[in-house]
C-alpha cells in the first residue's frame, strides 16, 4: 500500500516568503500510485500560495518541482 500525504511541514529547503520574510510551510496530498493525483502547496501566513499537483510523477518529484519554483521567483 502506498503512504498518504496530508500533512503540513516546514522544509529548510524553502527561502523566506518574498513579501513578509516569514518561514514558508507545504501542505502535501494524495497517495504515491501510479495515476493518482498529487498535490503540493506552499503557502505563507501572509497569504502568498503556490500550488503544483501531478498525476504521472511521484511526491518526491513534485516536490523538488515546487522548491525550484519558490527559490527562483522574481
Amino acid at each position: 500500500m502506498s503512504e498518504i500525504h496530508n500533512h503540513i511541514t516546514y522544509p529548510e529547503e524553502l527561502k523566506p516568503c518574498p513579501f513578509c520574510g516569514k518561514r514558508p510551510y507545504w501542505y502535501l496530498r494524495g497517495r504515491d500510485e501510479p495515476f493518482n493525483k498529487k498535490s503540493v502547496t506552499i503557502k505563507c501566513d501572509c497569504g502568498v500560495t503556490m500550488e503544483q499537483s501531478a498525476i504521472r510523477y511521484d511526491v518526491e518529484w513534485l516536490k523538488e518541482k515546487m522548491i525550484e519554483k519558490w527559490n527562483n521567483r522574481v
